[in-house]
């Protein structure tokens, strides 16, 4: 399969196809703007450090985000942007969660989330620490007593 934004292939190879696919949206886009965000947090604002990883010449983070398309493949031998891909990778699926969650609760505030076998595959696949925000997510709507603190 050669689908971008799948995140796990047949076989269990996990990708990380969601970073590359939002980073490469246009400016406009809620997902490029989380995306560079994101990096210009883990760089401290240094697109310098930003180009030397991703072999780029951008002049600031204000250029990536007006770059579309600007960088079309992932290389999963580049360290530095693989985590990059993961930290990113979990605000989005924080986001998701999140707002899943708020829509459930908005219309049935005693709903129970039963089981989330996405959520806990991406935890598998990406090795999250048990500490992690997702973690915490997947024990506090399993947990009725925590369930309200998310």
């Amino acid at each position: 399969m050669n689908d971008p934004t799948l995140l796990v292939e047949p076989g269990g190879n996990a990708r990380i196809g969601w970073p590359c696919r939002l980073r490469n949206l246009h400016v406009d886009a809620p997902g490029k703007r989380a995306y560079v965000r994101t990096m210009h947090e883990i760089y401290r604002g240094q697109i310098s450090d930003f180009n030397a990883t991703y072999g780029m010449q951008f002049d600031s983070f204000d250029a990536l985000q007006a770059a579309p398309d600007c960088r079309l493949h992932t290389d999963l031998s580049n360290g530095n942007e693989t985590r990059d891909n993961v930290e990113f990778l979990k605000k989005v699926v924080a986001k998701y969660y999140q707002t899943a969650r708020d829509a459930i609760r908005r219309y049935d505030p005693n709903h129970l989330i039963k089981s989330m076998p996405t959520l806990i595959l991406w935890t598998q696949c990406y090795r999250l620490q048990a500490n992690s925000p997702i973690s915490y997510f997947i024990r506090c709507m399993r947990d009725t007593r925590c369930r309200n603190q998310v």
